[in-house]
């Protein structure tokens, strides 16, 4: 997409206005008051502390192992047939790669019968 030191977003974040930092400041005394209120109603006392929380602790980091698949080739024989949706190896006859090989040519799934 992009090269070498190249930005997605070479403009950065989008500025807030003067204008509108002076508006959300004067309102931010009724703002903690709503929330104060919202911590004490049910319903409301999750999503208010979690709000409150993220602002003066920071959010929890959030860390997640990402699989990239690029190809057919970087799937398991396992994964292929649960995409077909056919089950399990013994249930055809052959191996994922044939099975992949006719789809490749024929452009179209090959009938897989179950016991």
């Amino acid at each position: 997409m992009w090269g070498p030191g190249r930005s997605g977003n070479p403009g950065g974040r989008p500025k807030v206005s003067r204008e509108w930092k002076d508006i959300c400041r004067r309102m931010e005394p009724e703002a903690m008051s709503a929330l104060r209120k919202a911590l004490q109603t049910k319903g409301e006392r999750v999503p208010a502390a979690a709000l409150i929380l993220a602002y003066s602790r920071g959010r929890p980091e959030v860390r997640a192992t990402v699989r990239v698949i690029h190809s057919l080739a970087d799937l398991t024989e396992q994964e292929l047939l649960a995409i077909i949706g056919r089950g399990t190896p013994d249930a055809i006859e052959g191996d994922a790669t044939e099975l992949l090989a006719d789809v490749a040519t024929e452009g179209e799934l090959p009938t897989i019968t179950t016991d």
